[in-house]
C-alpha cells in the first residue's frame, strides 16, 4: 500500500516537476524579466478611440520544492496612464512576493499571498495563471485554473513557440457578478451580445525556459453599430538568470486563483478607495448641482445640458453608501430649508430605490415605519413600489426583516399598505428565482397570502391579497389554479387569478386541462373564456392538433364574441409574426387564415389588437385585448401591454374592469342637465309606472377594477363599487380651485430609472471590467398656476415642464496603483422643454374662447435628440472626457446650423425629412429607421432605447430662438350650434390668429381669420364652408401679402330610409379648394387655383350579392400658384415637385373602385383594372354619409321589430309570440326615476315618448296617420317612404312602415334600456 501511495506521489511530483521546468529549468535560480501589462477601454467600431494604463517592471520568477513551487515578485515598478508617464504612487503591496502551488500536470492549485488588499491579490492572481504550460504535438487542450474558476485552453505549438487560447470559461458567483433590474427575454434564436477571448503565445528554450510571453485578451460589447472593448495586453520577456539564494518561509496565506469579485457597494474592488464622508459630501453636491441645475437656460442647445451624467453618478454614488451614512445623508437632508435642499430632498427619495444595495433597501424599511411623518404619502408610495425591481442582494434575511411592509397598521393610509402587500410578494419572487431562500419560508407566505385573500371581507382587500398572490407566482401559482377554476367564487376574482397565471412552460396536456374546461363551457362568463383562450395562445407546447382543435370550436360555436377575438387574433398574428406572447400559435395560424371571417361590426368592442416589430428575436410589441359587451358603450374588460424589446425588455400592462360606469355616468351627469326638467319626465315616469315591464329592470351596479403590472408584477391596485362612485362630490374636489385661484407655487420632480444593468467580470490582468447599461428619466415641473374666479375668467400659466431623459452603456475597467477609471460609454440623450407661460380666457358675453401667448419666440422651448460616443479617463484630481465623431466636419456635416438634424455624418435638410416622411416607407435614416404609420408608437420607444449610428442630432423646432420681448400671439375662437324647426342643424365657428407688438398692437406681423359654416338638412344633406383669409404685411411678394384659401363640401343623401336599410346607402358629393389673392369672396368670382374632388357611391345587388362601386374624379388647374407650395421646403420635395409640375395646364383624374366578396378592383381614366384583395377595407366604401357611417362604428344600435319577429339590440334575431295586450315596452331608458324616452307598440301603431313629450302613429289598412298634438316642439318628423320619428333632445331616431318598427338608440344609453329589444321573451308582457 505505501509503495503505491509512494509511486502515485513520485508520478504527481514528476509530472508537475516537468511542466514548470519547461518555463523555469533550473531549480533554486532566479529568472529575471522584462514585463509590460496595459489595460485600455476603448470604442472598436465606428471608430477607434482609447483610454489606457500601463504598468511596467521587472518579474523575479523562482522555481523551488522540486519545481512543485514557485516564488513570484515585482520591482522597479513603472505607472503611466493616457498622456501622463513615471506616476509615482504608493505600491508596497504589489511588491510583495507570492508563492504558487502546483498539482499533477504543471496546474496551478493555490496561489499564497500576504495581508493585502483583494485587488493587489487579483493581479497577481492574473499575472500567475500564465505560468501554466503543456508541451505536447499537434492541436490538444486541457482544462486549467484560471481567473474564471476552470477555463479549457487550446493548444497548437510549432516548434519552440506554443500558441494557446481560451476556448470557453467556467465562471462562479465569486468571479464574477450579472445583474438586471429586469428579467432575460431569451426567446428565439441566440443573440450574442459580448466576447471575451484570450490568446497566449510561448516562446521557451530547453536551456533557458521560457523566452516571451504575448498575452493578447479581449472583452467586448456590441450595440447595433457599435463596438465598446477593454483590451489587456501583456509582455513577458527574458533579461537573465542568475543563482538564487535560499528561499525564505513567509507568513502567506492560501487562496486559490479564482478571481474574487465585490459588491456594488465597491465597483472598482478597493482600486479606488473612497471614504463613507466623501460618498456623503459628493452626493450631496450632486443633488443640489442637480436642484440648481433644473431652471437652466435653453436645455434644449446646450450640448452639455441634452447629454447629463449626473444622474448615472448620484446613482452609483448612493449605491455605495453604508446604512449609516444613508441616515445621515437623510438627516442633513430634512434640516434643510432652502428651496433648493427641498428640491434635492425629492430628487434623493426618487433616485433611493433604484440605488440596488441592502443598505438602501434597510433604509427604505426605516423610512416607512420610522420616519413616514417626515415625508409625502406620495413619496412612500414610490419608495414602496419601485423597490422590489431594483434590489441586487437577495437574501432571506433581508426578506425577514421588509416583511414588516405586509403588516402595516391603520394608521398608514391604505394605498401604502396595499403598496407593501404587493411589494413584498414581488420582493419574494426575486428571492425564489436567485434560490437564496428555504422552502418552508416561501410556504408559510404563501400559506399567509391565500388566507388572507380569503378571510378579507373586503373586495378591495381580498383583490390586493390575491394580486399579491400572483406576484408571488412558482408555489403560488397551484392556488391561482384553484381560484380560477372554481366557479364558486367571484368571477372578477377568477378573471385576476387567470390574468396572473403563466402557462408558457407547462405541459401541453396541463395547459388543455386548465383551459378548454372554460373554453368550452357556454354557461361561463365570456370575460373567463376569452381569458382561457388567452392562456392557451400564450402556451409555448401546444401542439398544431390542440391548436387545430380550439379553431374549430371556435368556428362552429354560436358566441360571435368568442369569433370575433379569434378572428382579430388570426389577423393579427399573421401581420404581427414575430409576437412573442403567442410564438408557436403563430406558427399554426397560416393553415386558418383563410377560414376565419369577421362577424357583425355590432361586436367591434372585442379585439385582439396586435403590432410588434419586424426583428426575430427582442421585437417590440403592443397588445390590446378587449372583450365587449352587446350593450355596452365602453368594453367592460381592457388590458393593454406594452413591450419595449431588446434582450432585457421593459413590460408594462395595465388591466381594467369597468361596468355599470354609464349608467352612473349618465344619473350623474345626464340627469343634472336642464334637459331633465325641460323634457318634462315625471309624465313619461306615471306611463312606464303603470306597465308591468317597467319593473322587470335590474339597474347594473358599478364594478371598477384597475390593475398596472410592470414586468408582469402588479404594482397598483384598486377597486371602486358603486357605493364609492355615490360618495364622490364635484364639491369634494371645490378646494383645489380655491387653492389655485390664490395661485399656487409647484416644485415637483419625478427620477425614474426603468432599466439597470450590472456586469463585473475580470480583465485577463485581474481588473475589474464593468460593463453598465442604465436608462434614466427626469422630469421636473415648476412654476406657478392660478384659476379663474367669477370676476376674471382668465387661467393664467407660468409653468415650465422639463424632461431629461438619457441612455447609457458604458465599459469601465480601473487603474491600479494609480487609481484612474477608464471608460468608453455610448450615450443617447433626449431634452424636452416645454414652457407653458400664457394665458386662457372665457367671454360668457360672446362665448369666445381666447389664448393669449405673450413673447413666444423668446420661450425657450422644444425638444432635442442626440446620441454620442466618448471615452473617458478619471483620476483623484481630474476627469477627462473626448467625445468621439464619425462624421466629416470638412464636409460641413458637423454643427449644422441649418435644419432639424445636427452633428450627423451628413446634412439632412428640412425637405429630405419631409420626403422621407411623406413618400415610400423603406426610406431610412438614423432616427427614422422603420418610422411607419401602424408601428408608430414602437419605433418611438425604439428611437429612445437604441442609439443611433455614429453621432447624430435632431432637434425640433430648428429655428433660431429670437431674444423679441415685445411681440404677442393672440388665438380667439368662437362657435354656434343650433337646430330649426324643419330639422335642419346649423354651426358656424370663428377662429382667428393675430400675431402682433405688445408695444404699438397695430403693427401686426401675421392675421389669420378662418370662418366655417355647417348646414345639414333633416335628411343627412350636408354642405360645409371653410373661408381663411390671411394678411402678412412683411411678406417678399407682394401679391402675397393679402390671400383666401376657400373649401366648400357637400354631400347628397338620395333617401332618409337607406339610413335604416339592410343594403349600404348611395350617395354622392364634392369637396372643392380654391386659393386667390386678396381678400375675394368664396366662390363669386374665379379663383386663381382650384382643386375639386367629385365622388359617388353605388352599390348594387347582383344574385344576391352586393357589389360596391365607388367613384372619385379629381380635377384641378393652377395648382402651383397655391402659396404654400411657393415655400423652400415644399418645392425641394418629391410630393411638391409633382404638384407644382402642374403649372397651368388643367388636370383631370377619374378613379373607379369596385368591391365584391373580398375582391376589388381599381382602375384610373377608364383604364385596364387592378385587383386585390380588401379584407377590412371593403366596409369604408359604404355610405359616406348618413346613419350607415354612424352605425358601423357603433354610435348607434339597431332593433327591428316585426309582426312575430324581433333583430334585438345585440344582434340576434328571435321569434316574438303573439300575445293579448294593447300596448307592449318596445324600448325605454329605465334608469331609475328620470326616464328621458320610451317606445310603445301597440297593435295599430306605435307612440314614441320624449320625456313627456309624444308622437302618435297609427295605420288603418295601408294608411299611416301622424298625431304630434302632444309633441311640443321637441320632434323632427319625416314622412316619406317610411315614417322618421327623431327625438332632438335624446338623439332617439325612430322609423315605422306597415311592416316593421325600426329602432335607432344612441350608444350612451344601451346600459340603461329596457323593452323588447333587449330581452323579447322577458319583456314581452302586458
Amino acid at each position: 500500500m505505501f509503495i503505491k501511495l509512494a509511486l502515485i506521489l513520485t508520478a504527481t511530483v514528476a509530472s508537475a516537476h516537468a511542466s514548470v521546468q519547461l518555463l523555469f529549468p533550473e531549480p533554486n535560480r532566479q529568472y529575471i524579466y522584462f514585463i509590460k501589462a496595459n489595460v485600455s477601454s476603448t470604442t472598436l467600431a465606428p471608430k477607434r478611440s482609447g483610454s489606457y494604463w500601463t504598468l511596467e517592471g521587472k518579474l523575479y520568477v523562482r522555481a523551488f520544492d522540486n519545481f512543485t513551487r514557485l516564488r513570484l515578485q515585482l520591482s522597479d515598478l513603472k505607472k503611466s496612464v493616457s498622456g501622463y508617464n513615471n506616476i509615482i504612487t504608493e505600491d508596497s503591496y504589489i511588491k510583495e512576493p507570492w508563492d504558487l502551488d502546483y498539482m499533477e500536470g504543471g496546474l496551478i492549485k493555490t496561489i499564497s499571498v500576504g495581508q493585502e488588499p483583494v485587488w493587489c491579490t487579483n493581479l497577481k492572481r492574473a499575472l500567475s495563471v500564465n505560468f501554466q504550460l503543456k508541451k505536447g504535438k499537434g492541436t490538444y487542450y486541457r482544462d486549467e485554473p484560471c481567473l474564471d474558476s476552470v477555463c479549457m485552453m487550446i493548444y497548437t505549438p510549432k516548434g519552440n513557440k506554443i500558441q494557446k487560447f481560451t476556448s470557453y470559461r467556467l465562471p462562479t458567483t465569486k468571479s464574477s457578478r450579472s445583474w438586471s433590474s429586469l428579467s432575460g427575454d431569451y426567446s428565439g434564436k441566440p443573440s450574442v451580445d459580448t466576447i471575451n477571448t484570450a490568446e497566449r503565445l510561448y516562446v521557451v528554450d530547453d536551456r533557458k525556459g521560457l523566452l516571451s510571453l504575448d498575452l493578447q485578451g479581449s472583452y467586448e460589447f456590441r450595440t447595433h453599430d457599435h463596438i465598446l472593448a477593454v483590451n489587456s495586453e501583456l509582455s513577458i520577456n527574458y533579461d537573465n538568470d542568475i543563482p538564487g539564494k535560499s528561499v525564505e518561509k513567509l507568513n502567506l496565506t492560501e487562496y486559490t486563483v479564482t478571481y474574487v469579485a465585490t459588491d456594488f457597494c465597491d465597483p472598482t474592488n478597493g482600486i479606488r478607495n473612497v471614504t463613507q464622508s466623501f460618498l456623503k459630501n459628493h452626493t450631496q453636491e450632486l443633488l443640489l448641482k442637480i436642484a440648481r441645475g433644473i431652471d437652466a437656460d435653453n436645455i434644449v442647445r446646450d450640448p452639455s445640458l441634452i447629454h447629463n451624467l449626473d444622474f448615472i453618478e448620484l446613482l452609483n454614488t448612493i449605491a455605495q453608501l453604508n446604512y449609516t451614512t444613508i441616515i445621515k445623508l437623510f438627516e442633513d437632508l430634512v434640516l434643510g430649508t432652502s428651496y433648493d435642499m427641498e428640491t434635492s430632498r425629492n430628487i434623493f427619495l426618487e433616485a433611493l430605490p433604484h440605488a440596488r444595495s441592502e443598505a438602501c433597501a434597510r433604509f427604505i424599511k426605516y423610512l416607512v415605519i420610522e420616519e413616514k411623518d417626515k415625508i409625502e404619502d406620495a413619496a412612500l408610495l414610490s419608495l414602496i413600489r419601485k423597490l422590489p425591481f431594483n434590489v441586487a442582494t437577495f437574501d432571506q434575511s433581508l426578506l425577514e426583516e421588509l416583511e414588516a411592509f405586509t403588516k402595516l397598521g391603520p394608521d398608514f393610509r391604505a394605498e401604502i399598505r396595499h403598496a407593501g402587500i404587493l411589494s413584498f410578494a414581488s420582493l419574494l419572487h426575486k428571492t425564489i428565482e436567485f434560490s437564496l431562500i428555504k422552502q418552508d419560508y416561501i410556504d408559510n407566505v404563501v400559506v399567509k397570502y391565500f388566507r388572507m385573500y380569503s378571510d378579507c371581507p373586503q373586495y378591495l382587500d381580498r383583490m390586493v391579497w390575491l394580486q399579491g398572490l400572483c406576484n408571488i407566482g412558482y408555489s403560488a401559482e397551484g392556488y391561482l389554479r384553484i381560484i380560477y377554476a372554481d366557479s364558486g367564487r367571484d368571477r372578477h376574482e377568477r378573471l385576476w387569478a387567470a390574468v396572473a397565471i403563466d402557462p408558457k412552460h407547462e405541459e401541453a396536456f396541463k395547459v388543455l386541462e386548465s383551459t378548454l374546461s372554460i373554453l368550452t363551457n357556454q354557461s361561463e362568463h365570456i370575460q373567463l373564456r376569452i381569458a382561457s383562450l388567452h392562456m392557451f395562445l400564450t402556451s409555448q407546447q401546444i401542439r398544431e392538433n390542440d391548436f387545430i382543435f380550439v379553431h374549430n370550436y371556435i368556428s362552429t360555436c354560436n358566441n360571435n364574441q368568442l369569433k370575433r377575438f379569434w378572428y382579430t387574433t388570426v389577423k393579427n398574428l399573421m401581420t404581427s409574426k414575430s409576437f412573442t406572447d403567442y410564438r408557436v400559435a403563430s406558427y399554426y395560424v397560416p393553415f386558418i387564415v383563410n377560414q376565419v371571417s369577421n362577424p357583425d361590426p355590432l361586436y367591434l368592442l372585442t379585439n385582439n389588437y396586435i403590432i410588434s416589430g419586424e426583428e426575430d428575436v427582442g421585437s417590440p410589441s403592443l397588445q390590446v385585448i378587449s372583450v365587449g359587451d352587446t350593450l355596452g358603450v365602453i368594453p367592460p374588460f381592457i388590458a393593454a401591454k406594452l413591450n419595449t424589446g431588446g434582450r432585457r425588455p421593459y413590460k408594462v400592462a395595465v388591466y381594467l374592469i369597468i361596468e355599470g360606469v354609464t349608467t352612473t355616468f349618465y344619473k350623474k351627469v345626464l340627469k343634472s342637465l336642464s334637459s331633465t326638467q325641460v323634457l318634462n319626465v315625471e309624465k313619461l315616469l306615471l306611463v312606464l309606472k303603470n306597465m308591468k315591464a317597467w319593473t322587470l329592470k335590474t339597474p347594473e351596479k358599478v364594478h371598477i377594477d384597475i390593475v398596472i403590472k410592470t414586468h408582469d408584477k402588479t404594482i397598483f391596485a384598486t377597486h371602486l363599487n358603486q357605493s364609492r362612485i355615490d360618495s364622490v362630490n364635484i364639491q369634494d374636489l371645490a378646494y383645489i380651485e380655491d387653492f389655485l385661484r390664490f395661485g399656487s407655487h409647484i416644485n415637483q420632480q419625478m427620477v425614474y430609472y426603468p432599466f439597470q444593468s450590472d456586469i463585473h467580470v475580470p480583465s485577463e490582468l485581474g481588473t475589474p471590467i464593468r460593463l453598465q447599461s442604465l436608462i434614466v428619466s427626469f422630469t421636473s415641473i415648476r412654476g406657478n398656476l392660478t384659476a379663474p374666479s367669477s370676476n376674471d375668467m382668465t387661467w393664467r400659466n407660468d409653468l415650465h415642464i422639463r424632461y431629461q431623459g438619457t441612455s447609457v452603456t458604458s465599459l469601465s475597467t480601473d487603474g491600479p496603483l494609480i487609481q484612474t477609471a477608464h471608460r468608453a460609454r455610448i450615450q443617447q440623450s433626449m431634452v424636452a422643454h416645454l414652457p407653458m407661460k400664457f394665458n386662457v380666457s372665457f367671454s360668457g358675453s360672446d362665448g369666445s374662447l381666447q389664448l393669449t401667448w405673450p413673447n413666444p419666440m423668446s420661450q425657450q422651448g422644444g425638444v432635442a435628440m442626440h446620441s454620442r460616443v466618448q471615452v473617458a479617463m478619471e483620476s483623484v484630481s481630474k476627469k477627462y472626457n473626448y467625445t468621439v465623431t464619425v462624421g466629416d466636419s470638412s464636409s460641413g456635416a458637423v454643427n449644422q446650423t441649418r435644419g432639424i438634424f445636427f452633428d450627423c455624418d451628413r446634412p439632412v435638410t428640412d425637405a429630405e425629412l419631409l420626403n422621407r416622411l411623406l413618400t415610400y416607407k423603406d426610406n431610412n435614416y438614423d432616427f427614422l429607421t422603420s418610422v411607419q404609420p401602424s408601428h408608430l408608437i414602437l419605433n418611438t420607444i425604439l428611437l429612445f432605447t437604441f442609439p443611433p449610428s455614429g453621432s447624430c442630432g435632431l432637434i425640433l423646432s430648428p429655428q433660431k430662438v429670437t431674444s423679441s420681448t415685445n411681440d404677442v400671439l393672440q388665438a380667439k375662437i368662437q362657435a354656434r350650434y343650433r337646430t330649426e324647426d324643419d330639422g335642419v342643424v346649423r354651426g358656424d365657428c370663428k377662429f382667428q390668429l393675430t400675431y402682433f407688438s405688445l408695444e404699438n398692437p397695430k403693427d401686426v406681423f401675421l392675421n389669420m381669420e378662418a370662418i366655417t359654416n355647417m348646414e345639414q338638412n333633416s335628411v343627412g344633406n350636408t354642405d360645409v364652408l371653410v373661408s381663411v383669409r390671411g394678411h402678412q404685411p412683411n411678406a417678399k411678394n407682394d401679391s402675397t401679402k393679402d390671400w383666401t384659401l376657400c373649401l366648400r363640401k357637400k354631400d347628397v343623401d338620395h333617401t332618409s330610409s337607406q339610413d335604416i336599410s339592410a343594403f349600404p346607402a348611395s350617395y354622392e358629393g364634392h369637396v372643392t379648394l380654391t386659393y386667390g389673392l386678396n381678400h375675394t369672396k368664396c366662390f363669386e368670382k374665379s379663383s386663381t387655383s382650384e382643386l375639386m374632388l367629385k365622388y359617388k357611391g353605388v352599390p348594387q345587388h347582383h344574385q344576391g350579392k352586393l357589389e360596391r362601386y365607388f367613384e372619385i374624379n379629381v380635377y384641378g388647374k393652377n395648382i402651383s400658384e397655391i402659396g404654400l407650395l411657393n415655400s423652400d421646403v415644399i418645392k425641394q420635395t418629391a410630393l411638391g415637385q409633382l404638384l407644382r409640375s402642374y403649372s397651368k395646364e388643367v388636370f383631370n383624374i377619374t378613379i373607379i373602385i369596385k368591391e365584391r366578396d373580398g375582391l376589388a378592383s381599381l382602375s384610373v381614366n377608364r383604364g385596364a383594372e387592378i385587383q386585390f384583395k380588401s379584407d377590412n377595407f371593403a366596409w369604408l366604401l359604404d355610405g359616406w354619409t348618413g346613419m350607415q357611417v354612424v352605425r358601423t362604428i357603433g354610435l348607434y344600435r339597431e332593433c327591428r321589430i316585426k309582426e312575430n319577429e324581433i333583430k334585438t339590440l345585440s344582434g340576434t334575431t328571435e321569434d316574438l309570440p303573439s300575445i293579448d295586450c294593447q300596448e307592449t315596452l318596445a324600448l325605454a331608458d329605465c334608469s331609475d326615476n328620470s326616464p328621458r324616452f320610451a317606445v310603445i307598440r301597440y297593435i295599430d301603431g306605435i307612440k314614441v315618448f320624449s320625456g313627456g313629450y309624444s308622437v302618435s302613429v297609427k295605420k288603418n289598412q295601408s294608411e299611416i296617420y301622424v298625431d304630434d298634438t302632444y309633441a311640443g316642439n321637441d320632434f323632427w318628423i319625416s314622412a316619406k317612404s317610411k315614417t322618421k320619428i327623431t327625438s332632438k333632445m335624446t338623439a332617439l331616431k325612430v322609423y315605422y312602415d306597415l311592416n316593421e318598427t325600426v329602432i335607432l338608440v344612441p350608444l350612451m344609453y344601451l346600459n340603461n334600456v329596457c323593452g323588447l329589444c333587449t330581452e323579447p321573451l322577458e319583456y314581452n308582457v302586458c
